[in-house]
């Protein structure tokens, strides 16, 4: 899967994000609070997909579009009136969307925490109806992200051999079979290092180039003769 643009309107009722992220390597630099995990956490949402918390966080709209297989998609996140909806669709074809009724506003529960996390409760107990089905199916075929927030928690782990399951609908989904041991945070480090390196490379031939580039221009309209 490889993410192409994020774009957020009034999360918590005051986030703006339009991000087009570059196709090898893309770093989020903000002060504290400037809503660097908040990405991390709506992009992880979708994805995965964990709708019930979605469906407590505040925002207006949400488009997320990724490429995967060779096809281009696009996930559009809102409410309308007293329902969530999930919109999926790819350039071969548009799904039915997830529809989810929403019993309290997300802007009412901001601040109370234990309703917050009773309502998620309730919300992973629902399952898709015989028309979201198919929508359900390939969202739950999505690779799951990697992520590490400043906390250090990692909402994604993967092992030799593990069972993902689906904490929505409450069954298990697949079983696959990853192609190392290493953990999400050596995997990390390997990719870092790796355009670490890249970079690195980069400077030195540019460097090289510079140097001669001097060379050649020192001795500029010098004759023989000289």
């Amino acid at each position: 899967m490889k993410i192409k643009r994020l774009k957020i309107n009034k999360l918590y009722g005051y986030i703006d994000k339009d991000i087009k992220f570059n196709s090898d390597l893309t770093l989020l630099v903000g002060i504290n609070g400037a809503g660097k995990t908040s990405i991390l956490n709506i992009i992880n949402w979708i994805v995965r997909p964990s709708l019930p918390h979605l469906c407590v966080t505040e925002f207006k709209s949400i488009k997320l579009w990724f490429s995967l297989n060779d096809k281009e998609y696009e996930v559009y996140c809102e409410y309308k009136k007293a329902n969530f909806y999930y919109n999926l669709k790819s350039n071969e074809k548009k799904y039915n969307p997830l529809i989810i009724p929403i019993k309290h506003s997300p802007k009412d529960i901001e601040n109370n925490e234990a309703l917050r996390n009773d309502l998620i409760e309730e919300l992973k107990r629902l399952s898709p109806d015989e028309k979201e089905e198919e929508t359900w199916d390939l969202i739950a075929t999505l690779p799951s992200p990697t992520i590490i927030g400043l906390d250090r928690n990692l909402y994604t782990e993967e092992s030799e051999n593990s069972i993902y399951l689906d904490e929505f609908r409450k069954i298990r989904l697949k079983r696959k079979k990853s192609e190392s041991s290493k953990s999400p945070v050596d995997r990390v480090k390997d990719i870092i290092n790796v355009e670490y390196r890249k970079r690195r490379n980069e400077v030195l031939k540019l460097t090289n180039a510079l140097k001669k580039h001097i060379m050649v221009s020192a001795f500029a309209g010098v004759s023989g003769d000289a």
